[in-house]
């Protein structure tokens, strides 16, 4: 999928980047001394007016307002809202970053190719390196043999259309990740008084529609502009809960819905799936047969079904008639004194 049909689509341009670059891109914004690493917080506290986070090192820090940026195992969220297990999608999934030059992955092209069980997906992200991922049904905690990660991942996805093998060939071997793909079903709050949520802490999705970090952007801007419209800041934190929870539950359901049928292993039921997708691409747009692509060996072993972000989008269409959109986003930064706790670094792209 060409990322420019998006931006001639919206009016905004959708770019690939590595989180690393992101965020020295975002720290760069914010005064010296605003960010401080390795503070692992344990707990929180109100006290007049202020809130009072905890510290493994038996640290505090008073603030105005608390928001738990910590993650999908947030201690802030667990505190707020109790303990719950997260909801396992039922796949794994491996990532990886590699310097690669090939003509089938070209900057501003995206890709996500189909199997029984089995997905992988690539995105160049400037500098000459390519973000891929691969999905594979498994039960959770499963874990690879010692130094055996990157073979299984070529056994799982030979035969496939070039160059997905030589990109696993490209990528270090000790750099592969691998993490179980988990969610949270939708709450209807997730704050209380001057302490909140933001990102996977309030509203984790599955990885299927690039949404997880994209949505903890959009959570940002409009917590940003709900605490410089209010003068309170408890009103402020609730009006920001309000905006962000029926979009943000769209996406965990939507995502966690287009996981399962990518993840479909039956020949017959993702033949059916991907003619249909196969079909609303082809009226979206007339080069559609650059964004989807099918063959008589599809789901059967052997071959693999190539679709877009353009079409998960169709499918979603086809099976919710709904439209997903994407927007373009400006952070700004409010006044107001704010402690951000934000998820340990746990991976790539």
């Amino acid at each position: 999928m060409r990322l420019d049909t998006i931006e001639r689509t919206v009016g905004a341009p959708s770019l690939g980047i590595h989180r690393a670059d992101l965020l020295r891109l975002l720290a760069g914004e914010v005064s010296q001394g605003s960010i401080h690493l390795n503070a692992h917080c344990v707990g929180f506290r109100p006290e007049q007016g202020t809130i009072i986070s905890h510290f493994a090192d038996e640290q505090q820090q008073q603030t105005d307002l608390l928001v738990g940026a910590d993650g999908l195992h947030s201690v802030i969220r667990e505190q707020l809202l109790g303990k719950e297990p997260p909801r396992y999608s039922g796949y794994t999934c491996w990532r990886g970053v590699a310097v690669f030059e090939d003509q089938h992955v070209s900057p501003g092209i995206s890709s996500e190719t189909w199997g029984r069980g089995l997905r992988f997906g690539m995105l160049p992200i400037g500098n000459g390196r390519v973000f891929w991922y691969a999905t594979h049904n498994c039960p959770a905690d499963e874990q690879d043999r010692a130094g055996e990660r990157k073979l299984r991942l070529s056994r799982l996805f030979g035969g496939w259309w070039e160059p997905i093998g030589r990109l696993i060939d490209a990528t270090d071997a000790g750099a592969i990740l691998r993490n179980d793909i988990f969610d949270r079903l939708p709450v209807r709050h997730w704050g209380r008084g001057r302490v909140t949520l933001l990102g996977d802490a309030a509203h984790p999705p599955t990885p299927n529609l690039g949404q997880g970090a994209c949505q903890a952007l959009e959570d940002a801007l409009v917590l940003a502009g709900c605490l410089a419209e209010q003068r309170e800041p408890v009103a402020a934190l609730r009006a920001y809960e309000a905006r962000r929870m029926k979009r943000s539950a769209a996406i965990i359901e939507q995502s966690y819905l287009f996981g399962k049928i990518g993840q479909w292993e039956n020949r017959y039921s993702a033949h059916c799936v991907m003619g249909s997708l196969h079909s609303r691409s082809r009226r979206f747009s007339p080069d559609s047969s650059s964004r989807t692509r099918a063959s008589h060996r599809d789901f059967g072993g052997e071959g693999s079904v190539q679709c877009s972000r353009i079409g998960k989008c169709l499918l979603l269409d086809a099976l919710w008639s709904n439209k997903l959109t994407c927007i373009s986003l400006l952070v700004r930064r409010p006044g107001t004194r704010l402690l951000g706790l934000d998820a340990q670094e746990r991976g790539v792209a």
